[in-house]
């Protein structure tokens, strides 16, 4: 999960909390995904927050991603997606 903070439309106190928030499940996510080994865990904020400190990612509303936004994610995700498909497929063979 990537840092909710950077989310233009939030004001302070709320940027702060959400960016605590978003850590706190970033981190819950990566100890499910560890429990099971076909689960892949993105480093999605680590991979994208860079992109997500600019305005450019989002819409006019400056709280949902634009289909810029949506393209970091995905651009971000694919590699760790593609692998987990490949190995589903030799595991299959």
């Amino acid at each position: 999960m990537g840092d909710l903070g950077n989310i233009p439309r939030l004001a302070f106190p709320l940027k702060a909390l959400a960016s605590r928030r978003s850590r706190t499940f970033d981190r819950a996510h990566a100890r499910i995904a560890a429990r099971y080994a076909h689960a892949v865990k993105v480093p999605i904020a680590e991979l994208t927050d860079a992109a997500f400190r600019s305005r450019d990612v989002f819409c006019p509303d400056l709280f949902h991603p634009n289909a810029t936004g949506h393209t970091v994610w995905a651009d971000a995700a694919y590699p760790f997606v593609a692998e987990a498909l490949s190995r589903c497929v030799h595991e299959l063979r």
